[in-house]
């Protein structure tokens, strides 16, 4: 059942879908890593195998052999058959729910940056500046599209918080269950070091 509505309706229709959107890509799409709607409507199908003995005249055949033709039709009408008659849905496999789950990893700005930058402990601190400078060079090193303000909304929806430091005289906001790596922490080092 897709749900839509037409601009600026005020009332949203619902129908059974009559068709599925295929795309065949060398790429992977780069598209919004929070995005619901994507979320649900994209499943990453890896096609990785390759033929022991490559047929050269298999792509001369599917264009001008009516039999070949044939043969691809009636396999994509047995799959809409087996899909429409599941309801429009079919069950993912194992495979192509791995795949999906490491595309929407991919996709995910804060998530790299974490993977590269990041250890998360429940008793770890850092300070707030510290890993805005670190995450500053990360996303104009690597040109990903991502805001610290977006990093931090990430982060705490990770169960990371915000602490102060209790001496007034420091007034040092942390990041309370995260900390830099070591290899980080040299970049901070040096970032700190070309300030002075």
């Amino acid at each position: 059942m897709i749900t839509a509505r037409f601009p600026h309706a005020k009332q949203s229709l619902s129908f059974l879908p009559v068709f599925k959107l295929f795309l065949q890509t060398n790429f992977p799409l780069r598209t919004e890593f929070d995005d619901p709607g994507m979320k649900r409507r994209v499943i990453v199908c890896p096609f990785n195998q390759k033929p022991t003995t490559p047929d050269p005249a298999i792509k001369e055949a599917l264009m001008n052999d009516p039999k070949a033709k044939a043969a691809v039709l009636a396999w994509l009408f047995e799959g809409y058959r087996v899909w429409r008659s599941a309801g429009f849905r079919l069950p993912e496999s194992d495979y192509a729910a791995q795949a999906t789950g490491s595309y929407w990893a991919d996709m995910d700005p804060y998530a790299d940056f974490a993977r590269e930058n990041l250890i998360f402990a429940k008793q770890a601190k850092t300070a707030k500046r510290d890993l805005s400078s670190v995450f500053k060079t990360w996303r104009e090193e690597s040109g990903r599209q991502a805001s610290l303000r977006e990093l931090s909304k990430w982060l705490l929806a990770k169960g990371i918080y915000e602490d102060q430091d209790p001496d007034p005289k420091k007034r040092t906001r942390f990041w309370v269950g995260v900390e830099l790596l070591n290899n980080t922490i040299n970049t901070i080092n040096t970032i700190n070091t070309s300030r002075k």
